[in-house]
């Protein structure tokens, strides 16, 4: 099944930040999608006051989907 057919996806492992693209980019070692282990994903990141929102863009017959994660500091 696709992360997008899911509930919910996890994933984990190494990241870089790339400033210039304004991505954060993941070295996925585990996942519970299995075909992205080994790979990497690509995430939009924007910092606004307290918060920091990572987004992901997928396009599906002609329609955006954008999937987004907020952390906020406490």
């Amino acid at each position: 099944m696709h992360p997008s057919q899911a509930g919910y996806i996890a994933y984990c492992g190494r990241y870089l930040v790339d400033e210039e693209a304004g991505e954060v980019v993941h070295h996925v070692e585990a996942s519970l999608y299995p075909p992205w282990v080994g790979g990497e994903q690509r995430r939009r990141f924007r910092f606004e006051g307290t918060r920091l929102t990572l987004s992901a863009s997928r396009w599906r017959n002609g329609r955006e989907t954008v999937h987004r994660l907020v952390w906020e500091r406490a």
